[in-house]
């Protein structure tokens, strides 16, 4: 109980200290690094909440036991959320040269605005595959793993099903010159992908393998 006290202490004031952030983000006319920045602690916030909350629910009860071998899926989650930790700091900078672009051309010519970005963008583009590949794979190890309503499994369906919705905000950005929704979605999405990559390995982290 006392764990749970100070994780919702600590979430408030980081909280407290992201809302300080968005207001010098604005201020500064979404300076690129402060976006960056903003974008990161919203990632530590989910991270404090998603924690407290599982920790919360998981207090009184057992670990899981499976038959099958655990500790590859709970390596591979954990190289995932590098992944896409990665791919949503790439985000924040094609945001970053989005912004700068659309200034030095007084709004106008949306439909080359993502022309112009650059490396960053190929570089945000070729990461996305390898997402696809990593989110891929580890609903194979849990469903090899899981089965009926355990909660890692449907937590694995959800992420398939966020990856798939980030995936046709991201055409839509790339080929649609932008479209405001599609921006929203995108953001939206990759957070919630990332929270669901979280929680799947806190629930495979407290799964142990059944030895005789």
């Amino acid at each position: 109980a006392k764990r749970i006290i100070f994780l919702s202490i600590l979430n408030i004031l980081v909280v407290g200290y992201q809302a300080w952030l968005g207001s010098i983000v604005v201020s500064t006319n979404l300076a690129q690094w402060v976006v960056t920045v903003h974008m990161l602690l919203a990632l530590v916030i989910l991270v404090i909440s998603i924690y407290t909350y599982n920790y919360a629910k998981q207090l009184h009860k057992e670990p899981s036991v499976i038959m099958y071998r655990i500790l590859w899926l709970k390596g591979f989650l954990f190289f995932t959320l590098i992944v896409s930790i990665a791919q949503i700091v790439l985000g924040t900078e094609v945001r970053e040269a989005i912004d700068v672009i659309a200034k030095s051309l007084s709004f106008g010519n949306r439909a080359t605005w993502v022309s112009r970005i650059g490396e960053v963008f190929s570089y945000h583009r070729d990461m996305a595959i390898l997402v696809i590949i990593c989110n891929g794979i580890i609903y194979k190890m849990v469903i090899d793993r899981f089965s009926g309503k355990a909660a890692p499994l449907l937590t694995a369906r959800f992420i398939l099903l966020t990856l798939f919705i980030q995936l046709i905000s991201g055409f839509a950005l790339a080929y649609l010159s932008l479209p405001p929704v599609a921006q929203a979605l995108h953001i939206l999405f990759s957070t919630m992908l990332f929270s669901l990559q979280f929680y799947l390995y806190l629930l495979v982290y407290r799964t142990r393998t059944y030895r005789q």
